[in-house]
């Protein structure tokens, strides 16, 4: 008489070695966990694939999940999940030097972009002005860039009003006579200037 006893194997591989989520610099790559499979009845092989997570302000991030299967095929999963973080500032370019410009026209400034190496940058202006040394306004302008994490960078760029422009004497009559024993009787010119105040004497 004989008794024949089968071994089974209803026991799923163990994954150990997964570490927690985590978070990577944007740009570079995420560093996953190198985790391994054991089974308790044969050898377990370890397998993984990668998928895309809704992530954050600076983009998409990683879930990797691991498969590990031994030689009856019972599996087990593990997962660990990674998300990019953006903590670098944008670069704004363009921003041309400083400069002067004609007072009673319009000063023209560069038009800078900004960039980002992980999301979309903005970039927004605004003018402050000071009063000139000779008349007009000295206007700088500060551009600021945000990224999509709300990182911001700054740049500025001053024009200076100069005055090239001569004033104008207005009223000046034509030349005339006196009676000799009296006091010549001469005109009252003005001075104005485009610019600024001008004095006469």
């Amino acid at each position: 008489a004989s008794q024949t006893m089968n071994t089974i194997d209803d026991v799923a591989p163990a994954i150990s070695g997964v570490g927690a989520n985590g978070t990577y610099d944007c740009g570079d790559n995420p560093v996953f966990s190198s985790p391994t499979a054991s089974d308790d009845c044969s050898t377990a092989t370890i397998t993984f694939v990668d998928a895309p997570t809704a992530g954050n302000c600076a983009g998409a991030g990683t879930m990797r999940t691991w498969t590990a299967t031994d030689d009856c095929g019972n599996t087990s999963t593990a997962s660990q999940t990674m998300e990019p973080v953006d903590n670098i500032d944008p670069i704004i370019s363009g921003v041309g030097p400083n400069g002067s410009y004609a007072c009673g026209e319009t000063p023209v400034f560069s038009s800078p972009t900004a960039s980002d190496n992980c999301s979309t940058a903005t970039i927004t202006f605004a003018d402050t002005t000071t009063p000139g040394v000779c008349g007009g306004d000295d206007i700088t302008r500060t551009w600021t860039a945000t990224d999509a994490c709300g990182n911001t960078a700054t740049a500025a760029q001053t024009m200076t009003t100069s005055d090239d422009t001569a004033p104008v004497i207005s009223g000046v009559g034509a030349d005339g006579t006196f009676a000799c024993g009296e006091n010549p009787v001469f005109s009252a010119p003005t001075a104005t200037d485009d610019c600024s105040t001008a004095t006469i004497t």
